[in-house]
């Protein structure tokens, strides 16, 4: 809801609210260092998956938007499958450094650095 009234009174562009949602995201990561209570984790679930909804809902709209009308179920389908193979991968990626760097001491550490280079490849 703040976002789509970002939006609507032009405060920001697109490509800002975008940006400032990986902010926000990022920051989240960097956060999970920090986590020590059970009132921490609710916080930060809270946060991240606002976000998460938030950039999903966006970028759908937004891409409706740019996308020409004779190429757009074509363009969603793959929108669509990019999207639902990222909810395997990042797991998958993430679970794959903690085995390599054993990952139980540093666990925090691995989440963190593969939200620092998402953060990095998506800006």
């Amino acid at each position: 809801i703040v976002y789509k009234y970002l939006h609507s009174s032009k405060w920001l562009t697109p490509k800002q609210i975008l940006l400032l949602n990986m902010v926000i995201l990022l920051l989240c990561n960097l956060y999970v260092l920090q986590v020590n209570t059970v009132a921490d984790v609710i916080v930060l679930a809270t946060v991240a998956g606002s976000q998460v909804g938030a950039v999903g809902a966006f970028t759908r709209s937004m891409l409706s938007t740019l996308i020409p009308s004779h190429h757009q179920s074509r363009l969603f389908s793959f929108y669509e499958l990019s999207q639902d193979s990222t909810s395997w991968i990042g797991p998958l990626l993430i679970s794959s450094l903690a085995v390599r760097y054993h990952g139980d001491e540093q666990y925090r550490l691995i989440v963190v650095l593969v939200g620092v280079v998402q953060f990095a490849i998506g800006w």
